[in-house]
């Protein structure tokens, strides 16, 4: 019985196996083009994969600090930023590999100046949960087959196997984001809405 988590060679060697390939022993200087193939659809499929945001690589009111220049650069692992609340006078995206200000048109801010931000990480593959790891590994999988070899019956088994993985990464992502229904930004607002007094006649 297996129990350690999925590795980047086990998964590669996965996505070989649907397609009935040999799996290989070390990723080390590996120069077999399937290998290189299903490589670049893993670490691909990895950053789609987290791109959208989950519990586990996502962090709120971390604080980014202009250097000695004004600039604030963002780590090559961020993969999404935004302001953890919203400030009149700011209006961040990511350009250059700073952050800039849309409202005033620069990158540039005070000194010192501090902003907190909800950051999306990317994360490597080995460290990721199981959960995630299992979806990726198949969901590179059936990308994998279908570049390949193309074959339909292939297609839809492995589909069905990455809807459950899915659906078991889901089912993690909501027992450890501990998430309820007032994180959702509209019931929220309906909740918090001032209270008007009645009129009295």
């Amino acid at each position: 019985m297996a129990t350690n988590k999925t590795t980047r060679i086990e998964a590669i060697n996965t996505m070989l196996s649907v397609i009935g390939e040999p799996p290989v022993n070390s990723l080390a200087g590996v120069n077999r083009a399937d290998v290189l193939i299903a490589l670049s659809i893993l670490d691909d499929v990895s950053r789609e994969v987290q791109a959208e945001g989950w519990h586990f690589n996502t962090d709120s009111k971390v604080p980014f600090i202009a250097d000695s220049e004004g600039v604030i650069v963002v780590p090559d692992n961020v993969l999404r930023l935004e302001l953890t609340e919203a400030t009149y006078g700011i209006d961040l995206v990511t350009r250059d590999g700073k952050i800039f200000n849309k409202f005033n048109l620069s990158s540039t801010w005070n000194v010192g100046a501090t902003i907190y931000c909800t950051v999306v990480y990317l994360f490597e593959f080995d460290t990721l949960p199981q959960a995630a790891r299992h979806y990726i590994t198949l969901r590179a999988a059936r990308i994998f087959s279908n570049r390949m070899v193309g074959d339909k019956a292939h297609n839809d088994y492995n589909s069905n196997d990455e809807f459950r993985a899915l659906i078991t990464l889901k089912e993690y992502e909501g027992e450890t984001g501990d998430y309820t229904m007032f994180d959702n930004y509209t019931i929220g607002e309906i909740v918090n809405r001032p209270r008007i007094a009645p009129r009295v006649f």
